[in-house]
């Protein structure tokens, strides 16, 4: 098991931005020596446990959004539609990232003209 992990997160890393999960899926599918069918959906209720439990708990402080997002990935592994979903997200929110860091690097410089320029 651990070393299934281990591949997984090699392959998670090695994969490009924004197509991870599609690739940690066709990885998993085309492994020999697959899981057996109570094994698949042992993992998949227990994605979707975590899920849930991350959507119940997700407005207490500490890290109920994140359990969300784990159980997610638990699920991508096993559903195409799933994995294209979290590579979407993943596009969008490296975006948004860019964005937002450009914005607030521009804004710092901005002040910092206006604090070393004298009045």
């Amino acid at each position: 098991m651990w070393e299934n992990t281990c591949n997984i997160w090699k392959t998670m890393k090695s994969a490009r931005s924004g197509r991870r999960f599609q690739k940690v899926y066709h990885c998993r599918k085309d492994t020999p020596g697959r899981r057996a069918f109570w094994g698949r959906v042992s993992m998949i209720a227990f994605g979707c446990f975590l899920i849930l439990f991350g959507a119940a708990v997700g407005w207490l402080p500490g890290p109920g959004g994140f359990v969300a997002f784990v159980g997610m990935a638990i699920v991508a592994q096993y559903f195409l539609w799933m994995a294209k979903t979290l590579d979407f997200c993943e596009r969008r929110l490296i975006a948004v990232w860019y964005r937002c860091r450009s914005y607030f690097a521009g804004a710092s410089a901005s002040e910092k003209q206006n604090t070393q320029s004298p009045t």
